[in-house]
């Protein structure tokens, strides 16, 4: 190997290797982050189906509501 060979594979060797300490931390990050996303996903479903409970809670209790007031209103 000639000698600006040697001066010079060291240096790059080192420069792969801090590219790759990189790339497997950002792969870390993105994995911890589509976890997070998945997470919320769940979260989500669960709070739509609870706001989905709740209105329909309230759309029968205004039908009940209208119909107690219009059967008092007819029987007055």
């Amino acid at each position: 190997m000639c000698a600006r060979s040697a001066k010079l594979i060291p240096g790059l060797l080192r420069q792969i290797d801090g590219e790759e300490n990189i790339n497997k931390h950002l792969h870390e990050e993105v994995r911890k982050l589509e976890n997070r996303a998945k997470a919320l996903e769940v979260e989500v479903g669960q709070l739509k189906d609870e706001l989905r409970k709740e209105n329909g809670r309230k759309a029968w209790t205004k039908r009940i509501v209208a119909a107690y007031v219009c059967y008092n209103a007819a029987n007055w």
